[in-house]
């Protein structure tokens, strides 16, 4: 794909629109096409004086094209987490800063084995249902896999102010992962797809891609999926060309992921990672205590 064509993609109003309202209050970051030294793909998620890259609008976005023309900006990416404020690093690493937290499951697969894929994102989506969580999830295919995404509303600011965003996050991602192993290893065997697998990449830093952004290297677009429709996805979906996107993402019902951030927080803890030099962990509580208690609970 020319550059002059990833331009005149990310300039359709549709597209900024929809990458600006995934990025509100959120740290971004950006994969370019211009490479270092050792031939990788340089990214910024900075800009200088260490102020970390945000948007707000879509002349913000134009902005970076403009500021990292040199580079030839190409993939969009932002933060599970989402700020109170973001005017410096130490902004950034502030655990009482985070607002929100978007717990996500990334599915990491081969995409000529995207059956797989879509049917361990279905388990996923059918267990958070039973939970009571329907209006809140929603499906993004990116690059060869998937994410399953609950918005960040669906938790009330009760549940958010007694247990920190990030640590939902990563509890009920971690939960979900635990409960379904079986069912993961099914469907990999099921599809023989040997690279399938599932992690809860939730830590302070994380980012997952920004809808309608295109992928860093192949002619592919990230797109939003109804969860009610895993079952009609078709892999030509993800071509600029022919691309197809679910908008409602946007929806939430408050408070209806509240019961399960209270379950998976009592039976996993606190989100481990704060960096690359600082680790959590609830005291007293070993592995194999872990697994025990989460057998006590049921859907």
């Amino acid at each position: 794909m020319i550059y002059t064509k990833i331009v005149e993609w990310y300039m359709q109003s549709n597209v900024m629109r929809e990458i600006v309202d995934f990025s509100l209050d959120r740290w971004m970051a950006i994969h370019c096409e211009a490479r270092d030294e050792k031939g990788n793909q340089l990214f910024f998620r900075y800009w200088k004086g260490e102020t970390p890259i945000t948007i707000g609008s879509e002349e913000d976005f134009e902005k970076i094209f403009h500021k990292l023309r040199k580079y030839k900006p190409r993939t969009f990416y932002v933060t599970a987490n989402q700020y109170y404020r973001l005017r410096d690093i130490v902004d950034t690493m502030d655990l009482r800063n985070i607002k929100r937290c978007m717990p996500t499951w990334d599915i990491d697969n081969e995409f000529q084995k995207w059956k797989a894929t879509i049917e361990v994102a279905k388990v996923i989506v059918e267990f958070l249902y039973q939970y009571g969580i329907e209006r809140s999830v929603f499906v993004k295919w990116s690059g060869n896999g998937a994410h399953v995404h609950i918005n960040p509303m669906a938790f009330s600011d009760e549940i958010t102010t007694k247990i920190n965003p990030l640590d939902i996050a990563y509890a009920i991602v971690e939960y979900v992962n635990i409960r379904l192993k079986q069912k993961y290893i099914e469907i990999a065997e099921k599809f023989k797809a040997p690279e399938l697998k599932v992690e809860n990449k939730m830590d302070i830093k994380r980012v997952f891609t920004c809808p309608l952004s295109l992928h860093r290297e192949v002619s592919r677009v990230a797109i939003c999926i109804d969860p009610e429709k895993l079952e009609n996805f078709d892999p030509t979906w993800t071509r600029p060309e022919t691309y197809r996107h679910y908008t409602d993402w946007r929806r939430y019902k408050e408070g209806e992921g509240d019961r399960l951030a209270e379950v998976a927080f009592e039976t996993i803890g606190p989100c481990p990672y704060l960096g690359s030099t600082k680790r959590r962990r609830r005291k007293g509580t070993r592995p194999d205590e872990i697994i025990r208690k989460f057998l006590k609970f049921d859907v």
